[in-house]
């Protein structure tokens, strides 16, 4: 923090009623929950937002490692690919950011809808604020509890009810992310299902819960059986 000058506010950015991920009217929404709750706000002129964005506004993905990427423009180009081989035309309008993994790793990545960037701006500015970021909560979260992570293979669970957010990490790089409808009280039956459609049943791997009010907590998890059928969150 600047003494000169004081740290952004965090703005959640989030739906008001739970959507899925490829519902067009998500952005239209977004803005208007955004737009009740900036009502509500007594910041002075001036102020600097860092806008975070739920899940359901930040899909995820991840970008397999390309020997020919050899540029960060090569890389971004191919994770804007990656992007629409994964959510087909809806991906045509976003902005992809990509984390910036090391050389030889995969990365994850995540999708802002360019309309909901502006949108979000057009809103602070009317408002005499500025606004200065714009980050998905799963990478805020995962930078958040990366150093409280130990080992190089593990599950990472962001909760957002009534959906969960799984990300799994294996040999320091990530593999699987993936948005299914649950709670806390679900993990182990989530990890469970996921682990056995990967062919990791019986293997046990750390669980990390992110918690935004606390310290990341290990969960103790040993998927061991065939689970039930997902529910699409």
């Amino acid at each position: 923090m600047s003494l000169w000058r004081p740290d952004p506010v965090l703005f959640p950015v989030r739906l008001t009623a739970p959507v899925a991920q490829d519902d067009a009217s998500a952005t239209h929404r977004a803005l208007a929950a955004a737009a009740a709750a900036m009502d509500q706000a007594a910041w002075p002129r001036g102020t600097r937002l860092a806008g975070v964005l739920d899940a359901a506004l930040s899909p995820a993905f991840i970008v397999p490692w390309h020997p020919r990427m050899r540029s960060r423009a090569e890389r971004d180009a191919f994770a804007r690919h990656c992007a629409r081989e994964v959510y087909g035309e809806l991906a045509q309008g976003w902005t992809v950011c990509m984390d910036a993994a090391p050389w030889g790793r995969a990365a994850l990545a995540c999708a802002v809808d360019a309309g909901l960037h502006e949108g979000l701006r057009a809103l602070t500015a009317e408002r005499g604020w500025r606004l200065v970021s714009l980050q998905p909560r799963l990478v805020r979260a995962v930078n958040a509890d990366r150093r409280s992570v130990a080992g190089d293979s593990f599950w990472f669970v962001l909760p957002e009810p009534p959906a969960l957010t799984v990300l799994l990490v294996r040999e320091r790089q990530p593999e699987r992310v993936k948005r299914v409808a649950g709670t806390v009280a679900d993990i182990d039956r989530v990890l469970a299902r996921e682990a056995f459609a990967l062919g990791l049943a019986g293997h046990s791997l750390p669980v990390v819960l992110h918690r935004p009010d606390g310290p990341a907590l290990p969960v103790p998890h040993l998927p061991a059986r065939a689970p039930a059928p997902a529910r699409a969150a």
